[in-house]
């Protein structure tokens, strides 16, 4: 069955898993290899990408989260992680180069969390 242009499924972006792991692998190196702090630009960089996936991939498991069967472990454990992903992502700009350096690594996180959601279902409890 062919989509309408204008529904909400073809107005989705989809999720290029490979674009978002290299990201990934950017700012774990960055972050690791930085001493004592990453550079201000490569910090923004990294963030503005980072968000940008997260909010991709939280559009990819809201639905998961929403069908499961609420009180379950694996329920609790995929809500938990969309909220923390969520909040992170909701929370105010940082001032200084220390305060951001640790959101890009909490950004990098809940990141992870939630491509391996996305790429990877069974793994964590959903059961598509």
């Amino acid at each position: 069955m062919p989509v309408e242009p204008n529904s909400p499924e073809a107005q989705r972006l989809p999720v290029d898993t490979t674009v978002i792991t290299q990201t990934l692998i950017r700012a774990r190196a960055v972050l690791a290899n930085s001493h004592p702090l990453p550079r201000p630009y490569e910090v923004a960089y990294l963030t503005g990408h980072l968000c940008g996936h997260i909010r991709l991939l939280l559009e990819e498991v809201k639905p998961v989260v929403d069908v499961m069967d609420h009180g379950t472990t694996g329920w609790d454990r995929m809500k938990t992680t969309y909220d923390g992903a969520r909040s992170v992502l909701d929370s105010e700009t940082t001032h200084g180069l220390t305060a951001a350096t640790v959101r890009l690594h909490e950004l990098t996180r809940q990141c992870g969390f939630l491509l391996d959601i996305v790429t990877s279902p069974q793994a964590v409890g959903d059961p598509r």
